[in-house]
Order: structure tokens, then sequence, then C-alpha cells
């Protein structure tokens, strides 16, 4: 598993470096540096997590959202983590929630993945009330014909934020 998450981490350094030497050669400016950066820095985090390395993985994800602050991706998925880890030294629900806002704030909350992340995050935080709200406006969000998986998914999840259960992801 360590030798995999070298070579993921080697990957991920020979992209940035082509990704430099083409800024290089068509001369573009620090600031698009700066987001080509935060984008690896999350593409990292993302093959760190399917790994199981989450700890790392958030890891990347803050370093990404420092770089770019308004990217909600990296924020929602830094969210996600913080909300819902089995690892409780991981989970700060009061971080996932600032996240979470902040990523609904970026996408006028519009983006039913965000908001079920902030029903996840309000949860975590003992706000269950928020946290059906946030759930019942992301279900909303989904016509009829997406992401089906998606609206069972925040329909459980849903029902746990009834009974006053967050919403913790199995191991």
């Amino acid at each position: 598993m360590l030798k995999r998450a070298r070579c993921i981490g080697l990957m991920c350094v020979l992209i940035l470096v082509a990704v430099l030497v083409l800024l290089q050669i068509s001369g573009s400016h620090s600031e698009a540096l700066q987001v080509d950066y935060a984008l690896v820095h999350f593409q990292h985090g993302q093959s760190l997590r399917k790994a199981g390395h989450t700890k790392v993985a958030l890891r990347e994800f803050r370093k990404a959202i420092r770089l770019r602050w308004h990217w909600q991706v990296p924020l929602n998925s830094a969210a996600w983590i913080l909300a819902t880890d089995p690892d409780p030294e991981i989970r700060r629900p009061q971080e996932a929630l600032a996240l979470a806002r902040r990523a609904a704030a970026i996408t006028g909350n519009g983006s039913a993945g965000i908001l079920d992340t902030l029903a996840a995050a309000y949860a975590a935080a003992g706000r269950f009330d928020d946290a059906i709200d946030a759930a019942e406006a992301a279900l909303t969000l989904i016509s009829a014909e997406q992401a089906t998986d998606l609206v069972v998914q925040i329909q459980s999840r849903l029902e746990g934020y009834r009974q006053g259960k967050p919403y913790v992801e199995q191991p």
C-alpha cells in the first residue's frame, strides 16, 4: 500500500512538472500557476483518499483551498471528510460546517452534492433541524432524470438526521 501511495505521489509530481513546463512555454503569470498547483493538490488528495490515506488527503485538500479559496470542489471534499470520517480524531464538525457553508455560498446553494455535505456537517455539529433543511433543499435540486443513486443516499441520510443521528461513513 505504501509503494502505491509513493507511486501516486511521484505521478502527481511528474504532472506538476509538466504543468510548470507548459506554463513557462506559454508565458502564463503566477496567478495561473497557483490555479494549477491547486488542481495538482486536489487531484493528489483524491488519489490518496481512494487509496485510504484520509489524513494526508485532507492535507492536500487544505493546500488546494489555501491556493484557491473560492474553488468549491476541494472545500466540499474537505468538509465531507471532516463531517463524516469514521475516525473521530479526523472529524471536526465546526470546521466542516465552515467549509461546507463557504462551498454552498460559492454555488449560490445550487449544488445538491454540496448541500448534502452541508447537511452532513450540520448533523455532525448536532444541528439536526438545519441538516434536515439542507438535505431537503438538496433533494429539490435533483430532477427526476438525475442522479437517482444520490437521491437514495440523501434520503437515507435524511432519515438519520430526523432521528437525531449524524451520518458517519463506514470504514
